[in-house]
């Protein structure tokens, strides 16, 4: 489980980012093939391009207006069908019914690594419940 939640936040974020752009000109410093085996390494090295490219999706998950309520948008993953994707977790936006009251919602996005793209995103009310 991955989480934004240290005291050097900003600089291990910065420095994920860096690393793992994939135009970036400095390789990772786990082959792909070997990273791919663990979850952690993998989730870890896609999660700032999934948070990128699920968040718009995740924002129209409601046709009502929504506020991010956490800079980190994405906190937990997991391995999706057959180890073929990934599932990112979140619970850091609300959305506004149809009264105007604010609600929280907790969010999944389905998100495929090697091509890049979001397979499905998924929000349901409330927070995400720790045991």
């Amino acid at each position: 489980m991955f989480l934004f939640y240290s005291k050097h936040s900003h600089y291990y974020k910065i420095i994920c980012f860096i690393n793992f752009i994939p135009q970036s000109p400095h390789p990772p410093l786990i082959d792909d093939a070997i990273c791919k085996q663990n979850l952690r390494c993998w989730g870890e090295r896609h999660i700032i391009n999934a948070e990128l490219l699920c968040s718009p999706h995740i924002e129209k998950i409601t046709s009502y207006n929504h506020k991010w309520t956490s800079k980190t948008k994405l906190t937990r993953f997991g391995w999706g069908d057959n180890n073929t994707f990934l599932t990112y977790y979140g619970d850091g936006i609300q959305f506004q019914n149809e009264y105007g009251t604010w609600q929280n919602y907790t969010y999944s996005c389905d998100y495929d690594p090697e091509t890049k793209t979001v397979l499905f995103v998924h929000g349901w009310p409330g927070k995400i419940k720790l045991r």
